[in-house]
C-alpha cells in the first residue's frame, strides 16, 4: 500500500511516517500561548492574554471564548470522556468548563499560592494540581473542595500526571526531582533524581506503566514502573534548550516534545531517537497535544500561533 504526498511526486511506502504542517493560526491569541489541548473535535488554547479559546479542528474557526482567567492560563486538561476541561490560572484559580460550550461548572480556589500543572483523575471525579508551595492538592471536580494533599517535600511543583489506572500520581519539581505517590495511601513510593534542573513536563503513556519526564536540562527521561522499583529505560536528548511540554501518541510508539529552542520534536519510542523536527515557530513552544488517534499534533507557542501537523502513516 502506498500513500501520496504533496511533498513529492513519488509514492511513499505506508510504513514511513509523513510529517508536514497542515494548518496555522498566526495570531490565535493576543499574547503568548502557554497551553493547548486537543479535545475531540476542538483545539482549546490558553495563554497570557487571560483567555481560553476553543476552535474547530476542521476549520480552526473560533467556537467560543472564556475570559477572566486572571494573570494568564497556564494549563488546560480534559477528562477521559472529554466532556469537561480544567484550566489553571496564575491567580490560584482552577476553572472547570463544559468542553462543548465553555460554560463554567466549578471554580476551585487553590489560593494562596500559584497553581500550575493540573490533571484529571482517569476514573474518579477528581483533579490534581501542583503549586508553588511544593504540595500537590487533590480536588473534587463536583464541589471544588480539597480532598487530599500530597507532600513531595521539595520546591515548586510544576507538573503533575496520573497513571492510566489512577493508582499513581507523579510530580515534577523545580529542583529537578520527580516524586511518585500511591494515590490511595498518599505515600511517596518513588523518588527520581536523574534530572538536574526543573521538570516542567510529565506524561504517563496511555494504558502503560511508562512515565516520560521533560526538564530544563534538555533531556526527556523514560521510566518503567512495571516492577517494584522504577527503571530508567532511556534518556533522550536533542533539544538545545528547556523541554517545556510532552505528549504521547495513543499507540505508544511516539512522544512529542515542545521546547524553548522553538522546535517541536517527535521521538520514536522503540529506538529512543528523534524521528522528525518541526521548525514552525519563532518563539518557545510551551505546549503540544496529539489528537485521539495520533494522526495529528498541535503546538502552541509564545509567538501567539497554533500549528497543526500531520503525523500519518
Amino acid at each position: 500500500q502506498l500513500l501520496s504526498s504533496p511533498l513529492t511526486e513519488h509514492p511513499i511506502p505506508s510504513h514511513i511516517m509523513v510529517y508536514e504542517v497542515q494548518k496555522r493560526v498566526q495570531d490565535a491569541h493576543e499574547d503568548a500561548i502557554w497551553t493547548v489541548k486537543w479535545c475531540d473535535d476542538l483545539i482549546v488554547s490558553g495563554g497570557s492574554d487571560e483567555k481560553v479559546i476553543a476552535r474547530s479542528v476542521e476549520t480552526l474557526e473560533q467556537k467560543y471564548e472564556v475570559e477572566n482567567l486572571d494573570w494568564g492560563c497556564v494549563c488546560i486538561e480534559s477528562n477521559r470522556s472529554q466532556d469537561l476541561l480544567a484550566c489553571s490560572s496564575l491567580d490560584s484559580k482552577i476553572h472547570v468548563l463544559q468542553a462543548r460550550t465553555g460554560h463554567r461548572t466549578t471554580v476551585i480556589d487553590a489560593s494562596p499560592v500559584e497553581t500550575w500543572g493540573i490533571q484529571f483523575h482517569p476514573i474518579q471525579p477528581l483533579l490534581a494540581s501542583g503549586s508553588k508551595s511544593g504540595n500537590i492538592n487533590l480536588w473534587s471536580v463536583e464541589t471544588g473542595e480539597r480532598v487530599q494533599t500530597f507532600e513531595p517535600n521539595g520546591g515548586f511543583a510544576m507538573s503533575v500526571a496520573f497513571s492510566s489506572d489512577g493508582a499513581l500520581l507523579a510530580c515534577g519539581s523545580i529542583d529537578g526531582v520527580v516524586s511518585v505517590f500511591d494515590v490511595e495511601t498518599a505515600k511517596r513510593v518513588h523518588v527520581m533524581e536523574a534530572h538536574t534542573l526543573p521538570v516542567r513536563a510529565l506524561k504517563f503513556a496511555p494504558k502503560s506503566p511508562v512515565l516520560y519526564t521533560g526538564s530544563d536540562d534538555k533531556h526527556i527521561n523514560m521510566y518503567d514502573f512495571s516492577g517494584p522499583s522504577e527503571n530508567l529505560i532511556a534518556s533522550m536528548s536533542g533539544h538545545s534548550s528547556w523541554v517545556l511540554s510532552l505528549d504521547c501518541s495513543p499507540d505508544l510508539k511516539y512522544v512529542a516534545s515542545g521546547s524553548a529552542d522553538k522546535k517541536v520534536k517527535v521521538w520514536e519510542v522503540a529506538t529512543q531517537k528523534c524521528a522528525h523536527t518541526f521548525d514552525s515557530h519563532t518563539e518557545p513552544v510551551w505546549s503540544v497535544s496529539y489528537n485521539a488517534d495520533g494522526t495529528q499534533l498541535v503546538s502552541g507557542s509564545e509567538d501567539r500561533s497554533l500549528v497543526v501537523y500531520s503525523t500519518t502513516r
